[in-house]
């Protein structure tokens, strides 16, 4: 079985632009998604949001039969593909799709009309893409709340790995709808303003509408020593509550320590979920102590793009990629004063590093947590 799985292209399509490339210079210039919008959607209130315009999906005839979260994710899929000699028709492609809630949208009776009723399941979704690419495989669908695209990955990883396919096209996207919008409100975990992830001052999440695609490959680069690589990674659930996680965070220590023994060292930096509410900062920070990792610098994206929820773990991989790439770590946008119990180390300016690998983790509900490293 192989020991390692690598990256060969990748792709973001947010408010920030259509390609990594475009989004990487967003955040270099201190650009942010998360604006305010008045009554979108109908809503009355005005709320903090990282909204895809419209204006983007159109003027395109392919488009006609897709919805808005089928089109940024062939996008996203159409850009990284681009990059790459791999035949998407190919049955030595596999294309795994995750998501939290796809086409929810589509159960609210102003715009259920628009497309077939089996287009709010996410087979369905995830058969039009396969379908859209020519490809013949039957896709994986990962839904898993927050840590879908991490999940994805792992499962991508476990296929290459035993030499099931070749290749792995792991897409993640969701879309702002009045569902979930209606469901983190109950929650009170939206904030009145911009999110500010481990800050003082935090106050909730801020939803954010993203795709993202990264390819994996089981065959090495020609450039193997310049390469993006994943060697592990774990799921854990620790059954703690439908909606929350442990406040321990039992179920991300353990996921964490499981990466390290294997890995046998320290990464150089983490990637952690950052949502900016109260309960995840505080629950992430206590995991990064116990597992021994406060001292090491802290990023997260969840500032510049808002929760994107299917596509952030991806967002977070795919960025982290970045960062090794060219030795810069990106500050916290919004973090300003540490908010949490435990001390640990957010980052909080773009600092030129050496980096060799990082460590992703990421929660959510159900009690669901992932952790994946990174490596160049």
């Amino acid at each position: 079985m192989l020991d390692r799985v690598y990256k060969c292209a990748d792709a973001i399509v947010s408010p920030m632009g259509g390609t990594t490339e475009q989004n990487w210079r967003a955040m270099l210039n201190g650009r942010c998604a998360i604006e305010q919008h008045e009554g979108l959607q109908g809503f009355p209130d005005s709320f903090w949001g990282a909204i895809i315009p419209e204006h983007t999906m159109q003027g395109a005839e392919k488009w006609e039969h897709f919805t808005k979260f089928e089109q940024i994710m062939v996008m996203a899929a159409e850009e990284a593909l681009s990059h790459t000699c791999i035949p998407s028709s190919s049955n030595e492609v596999i294309f795994i799709i995750a998501s939290t809630k796809g086409n929810i949208d589509l159960i609210d009776p102003e715009v259920s009309h628009s497309h077939p009723e089996d287009r709010v399941f996410l087979w369905k979704s995830a058969q039009k893409i396969t379908e859209y690419f020519n490809n013949p495989n039957r896709p994986f669908v990962i839904s898993q709340a927050c840590i879908s695209g991490v999940s994805a990955l792992l499962v991508g990883m476990d296929l290459l790995k035993q030499s099931y396919y070749k290749n792995a096209v792991v897409l993640g996207a969701d879309i702002f709808s009045r569902f979930t919008f209606s469901g983190f409100s109950s929650l009170c975990a939206l904030a009145p303003q911009r999110c500010k992830p481990f800050d003082s001052d935090r106050q909730g999440l801020n939803l954010g509408e993203a795709s993202a695609c990264v390819i994996l490959s089981a065959i090495p680069p020609k450039k193997e020593e310049h390469s993006i690589f994943f060697k592990y990674g774990v799921s854990t659930n620790d059954a703690f509550h439908l909606s929350a996680p442990s406040r321990s965070g039992e179920g991300l220590f353990r996921a964490i320590m499981e990466c390290l023994d294997n890995f046998g060292k320290l990464p150089d930096f983490v990637n952690a979920h950052g949502t900016g509410t109260i309960y995840n900062d505080q629950m992430e920070a206590v995991a990064l102590v116990r597992s021994g990792l406060s001292h090491l610098p802290v990023t997260a994206c969840k500032g510049y793009f808002g929760h994107t929820l299917g596509a952030a773990g991806l967002i977070d991989v795919i960025i982290s990629a970045k960062c090794m790439e060219h030795g810069m770590l990106y500050p916290v946008m919004g973090f300003e004063k540490l908010g949490v119990n435990e001390q640990i180390f957010v980052q909080t300016k773009w600092e030129e590093r050496e980096l060799r690998s990082s460590l992703k983790m990421v929660s959510g509900f159900g009690g669901n947590n992932a952790v994946l490293l990174i490596e160049i």
